[in-house]
C-alpha cells in the first residue's frame, strides 16, 4: 500500500510485482487481488520461483482472512522471468533507470542475472534490499552473518536461498551496482503503533480489515512461539523481548521482575492482543526507502550520504557487551508519520476511486513521474 501511494501521487511509478516463496502462485493471486481492490489493474503481478530448496509452510495470516479479495484461482498470470525480462527491455529502449526493490528470496533476481549478465548494469539505478549485508573493505557487499552462527545467514532474504544471496551480492560488488539495505535494527526503531492497523480497519475496506486480522493472528502466534517454539516459526525474540518491544505490558509490570506473571499465551484465549502497541512493518521501509533520496530528504527521513553514494546501511546493530548502542541511521519518528499517512492515504484514496480522473495505469492523470520499481 505505500508503494500503491507513491505511484498514486507521482512520486514512482510501479512497474510490476513477481512474488515467490511457495505457494507463489497463491501470493501472485495475493497480490494481484490487492492491486485491483486498489484500483490498479493494469500493473502486472507474476509468479515466481519457490524461492529456496527448504519447504516453506505458509503462515494462517497470509492467507486465511484474504478471501473476500484475492484474485479467482484461474487468473492468468504472468511468468516471473519474463516479466523482468519484458520490463528490463522496455527500460532499455525508453533508456529509463529502474530500482529493483528485493524483499524477499534473492533466486529470481539471481536467476534472471545468470542469463542476463549485461542487464542490470544498463538498467539498474539502485537495488533496495530488506534484509541484511556487510560492505566489505573493497567497497563491495556480502550477506551478512549470524552472530550466533557465523556460519550461516542473518537476515531472511538471505536464509531463503543462501547461495542465490552470495551470489547476487558478488554480482552486484562486481558490477558497482549501487544499493541500500533496510535491516531489522532500523525496523524496531520504528515504532508503528498498533493503531494505524486498527484505524485501517474501521475503514471498512476489505484491504483494511484484512491487515487487522493478519496482525492480530500474527502477533498471537509469534507471541506464543516464544512461549512454546514451534519447528517453522522463527525465534527472533523471546518472551521478554517481545513484551518489552511490542507490547505495553512490560512497562506496566517489569517492576515484578524477575518473578512477573506473564500473560497467557494461548493461541484461543489471546490475552496479549490488550497490551499490543507496536507493529513490526519490515517490507514497509524499504517500499519507503526505494522512493529516492530525495523524497526520503523532503520527508526528512534520511539525508543523501555523498561520501559513500554506492552501498548504504540503514539500521546498524549495536554491541551490548561493548557499550554500543544500536544507531538507526534515519529518524525513525518521520519514518513512523510517512508510512502511516501513506497508508491511511492509500486505503482512503481506494475508497474515493469513483469518479476521480485516472489513467490507465490507475495513477491520476497530469502527474510528473519519476522512480520506475
Amino acid at each position: 500500500m505505500v508503494l500503491k501511494e507513491l505511484h498514486r501521487l507521482g512520486l514512482i511509478v510501479l512497474r510490476g510485482f513477481i512474488t515467490n516463496l511457495e505457494p507463489a502462485r497463491q501470493r501472485a493471486l495475493h497480490g494481484r487481488g490487492a492491486l485491483d481492490h486498489l484500483y490498479l489493474p493494469a500493473i502486472p503481478v507474476a509468479q515466481g520461483t519457490i524461492g529456496g530448496d527448504k519447504v516453506h509452510k505458509d503462515k494462517p495470516w497470509e492467507f486465511d482472512f484474504a478471501k473476500d479479495f484475492m484474485a479467482p484461482k484461474d487468473t492468468r498470470l504472468a511468468n516471473g522471468a519474463e516479466l523482468l525480462t519484458n520490463i528490463c527491455a522496455e527500460a532499455r529502449r525508453e533508456n529509463q533507470k529502474l530500482t529493483f526493490l528485493c524483499i524477499s528470496s534473492l533466486r529470481d533476481i539471481h536467476e534472471f542475472t545468470e542469463t542476463n549478465p549485461s542487464t542490470l548494469p544498463e538498467v539498474a539505478e539502485r537495488v533496495v534490499f530488506q534484509g541484511g549485508y556487510d560492505i566489505t573493505d573493497s567497497g563491495g557487499i556480502v550477506p551478512k552473518p549470524n552472530k550466533l552462527a557465523p556460519e550461516t545467514m542473518d537476515a531472511a532474504n538471505n536464509k531463503m536461498d543462501p547461495e542465490s544471496a552470495a551470489a547476487f551480492h558478488r554480482y552486484i560488488s562486481l558490477h558497482k551496482i549501487p544499493t541500500i539495505c533496510y535491516t531489522k535494527t532500523a525496523v524496531f526503531a520504528t515504532e508503528i503503533p498498533i493503531q494505524l492497523c486498527i484505524d485501517l480497519e474501521a475503514t471498512g475496506h476489505v484491504l483494511g480489515k484484512y491487515l487487522r486480522k493478519a496482525q492480530i493472528k500474527m502477533d498471537v502466534d509469534f507471541y506464543y512461539n516464544t512461549v512454546y517454539p514451534e519447528k517453522d516459526m522463527p525465534i527472533f525474540l523471546t518472551q521478554e523481548g517481545f513484551l518489552r518491544d511490542k507490547s505495553s505490558w512490560w512497562k506496566e509490570n517489569a517492576h515484578l521482575f524477575p518473578r512477573p506473571n506473564f500473560p497467557d499465551a494461548g493461541k484461543e484465549k489471546g490475552e496479549i492482543i490488550k497490551y499490543l502497541t507496536k507493529l513490526l512493518a519490515y517490507d514497509a521501509l524499504a517500499a519507503l526507502g526505494a522512493s529516492g533520496d530525495d523524497v526520503l530528504s523532503h520527508l526528512d527521513i534520511l539525508q543523501p550520504d555523498r561520501a559513500n553514494p554506492l552501498h548504504r546501511v540503514i539500521g546498524i546493530a549495536g554491541d551490548k557487551d561493548a557499550g554500543i548502542l544500536p544507531d538507526p541511521v534515519m529518524n525513525p519518528p518521520s519514518m513512523v508519520k510517512a508510512i502511516m499517512a501513506l497508508t491511511r492515504g492509500s486505503i482512503l484514496a481506494a475508497q474515493q476511486h469513483s469518479g476521480r480522473a485516472y489513467g490507465l495505469d490507475g495513477g491520476y492523470m497530469g502527474y510528473r513521474r519519476k522512480n520506475r520499481i
